[in-house]
Parts: structure tokens; C-alpha cells; sequence
């Protein structure tokens, strides 16, 4: 009796993982396919954003040319440029800074 019970049990356990066999079978095969639908729905974007990407930088590099050509063209007009907006970073850099400091510093100069 308790050879056949032994026996029913094991039987019951090799169904259940066939069945769990098969159950992990098909949800595999599922995610397979959502992946590779997945990847599909993907690559149009990814080659229009590739396209974008490549289209972008030739734009910029073409405006760089065109900078570059610009200066070398008029070097005196860049450099009074580049110095005037250094002067005005500066200016800015001074006033933020003299109001983040919470009380009037003395002067160093006053004894």
C-alpha cells in the first residue's frame, strides 16, 4: 500500500513538472516573439534618429566652417568681440558675486 501511494505521488509530481515544462515552454516562446517585435517596432526609429544624428552634425560643422571663415576674414571685428564678452562675463562674475556676500566687506586698503 504504501508502495502504491509512493508510487501515485511520484506520478502526480512528473505530471505537474511536464505540465510546468510546457507552461515555461510557451512563455518563453511568447517573450521571444514580444522581443523580436519589440526590436522591429525599434529599428525605424532608431535609424530616423540615427539620420537626425548624422543630418545635426553636418549642419554644425558647416556652421563652424562658416564661423571659423567669418574670423579669419575679419580678425579684428572677432577679437573686439571675444574681448567685450569677456569684459561682460567678468562684470557679471563680479556683481554676483558681490551679492551673494551677505555684509559690506571693508576695504582692504583702511587700517
Amino acid at each position: 500500500m504504501k508502495d502504491d501511494t509512493l508510487s501515485n505521488g511520484r506520478q502526480a509530481l512528473e505530471q505537474q513538472l511536464a505540465t510546468l515544462r510546457e507552461q515555461i515552454a510557451d512563455i518563453s516562446e511568447a517573450l521571444s516573439g514580444m522581443t523580436y517585435e519589440a526590436a522591429d517596432a525599434a529599428r525605424p526609429r532608431l535609424r530616423s534618429a540615427s539620420k537626425q544624428a548624422r543630418h545635426a552634425a553636418h549642419a554644425l560643422r558647416l556652421q563652424g566652417e562658416e564661423a571659423m571663415e567669418t574670423v579669419r576674414a575679419h580678425p579684428g571685428t572677432a577679437t573686439s568681440i571675444a574681448v567685450t564678452a569677456g569684459l561682460i562675463g567678468a562684470a557679471l562674475g563680479y556683481l554676483a558675486g558681490a551679492a551673494s556676500v551677505s555684509e559690506p566687506q571693508r576695504s582692504k586698503w583702511r587700517f
